[in-house]
């Protein structure tokens, strides 16, 4: 089954100007939901924000959420 990844950026200061808060798919689908997590965690390291502002959703084809770091967010807080 694919799945797709949504990641939602917090907003942020670039040169003393708030910017919005971003939300965007990642580009390929992933054929499972390890995979697609594993992708979500590895491009939010690479965004260069903190990884607890930045959320990541997994979503089945049919667009129902299987997985989201959220729900590890309250489980740690």
């Amino acid at each position: 089954m694919p799945y797709t990844v949504e990641i939602t950026t917090p907003p942020v200061q670039v040169d003393g100007e708030e910017q919005a808060a971003r939300m965007y798919q990642l580009p390929e689908p992933f054929c499972t939901l390890a995979e697609a997590k594993e992708a979500a965690v590895a491009h939010i390291a690479g965004l260069g924000l903190n990884p607890g502002c930045v959320l990541y959703t997994v979503f089945d084809r049919e667009g129902f959420t299987v997985a989201s770091s959220a729900d590890q967010l309250a489980d740690a807080g």
